[in-house]
């Protein structure tokens, strides 16, 4: 359902290769502090579930305030 939801012409034009090199040469966390992690999937993720966006909401929150470090989810 998620990808039956995806627009095409929304995802990141940002070239696969150098996300891909920035992931291999820095880390997941890094690359994800330098803005250089993109999840096309996310929004319409969220349209179709709202309790994810709520939970990435919390973690956010629970990294602002200290009480947790980064987080990186991956399949």
């Amino acid at each position: 359902m998620v990808f039956k939801s995806l627009n095409l012409n929304s995802c990141s034009k940002v070239q696969p290769e150098s996300l891909l090199h920035c992931f291999e040469t820095e880390g997941a966390v890094r690359a994800a502090e330098n803005g250089r992690l993109v999840n096309d999937l996310e929004a319409p993720a969220f349209l179709l579930e709202p309790l994810l966006a709520a939970l990435k909401e919390d973690i956010e929150r629970y990294v602002a305030e200290g009480a947790i470090g980064g987080v990186v989810v991956s399949e």
